[in-house]
């Protein structure tokens, strides 16, 4: 696995003493697999959405992953 990709956005600032919660979802995963150099990979990414306690969101944040099969060795 690697990390492709990672955008954040701050929203309002926590403050001392605030609980801060987060939700994350599945928003994207590639169709088909695609020929790279560390072998056949597809691309998944996740959005997590950072708020206080009272719902206030915070800040967002998209990450994205590559998830490869390696290319068999070379004799």
């Amino acid at each position: 696995m690697v990390a492709t990709g990672q955008s954040q956005s701050i929203h309002a600032l926590a403050k001392v003493g605030d609980r801060v919660s987060f939700v994350v979802r599945l928003a994207d995963i590639s169709e088909t697999d695609k020929k790279t150099k560390l072998g056949m990979a597809y691309f998944v990414t996740f959005e997590y959405r950072f708020s206080n306690q009272d719902d206030v969101l915070l800040g967002t944040q998209s990450f994205t992953y590559m998830r490869y099969k390696p290319e068999p060795a070379a004799a």
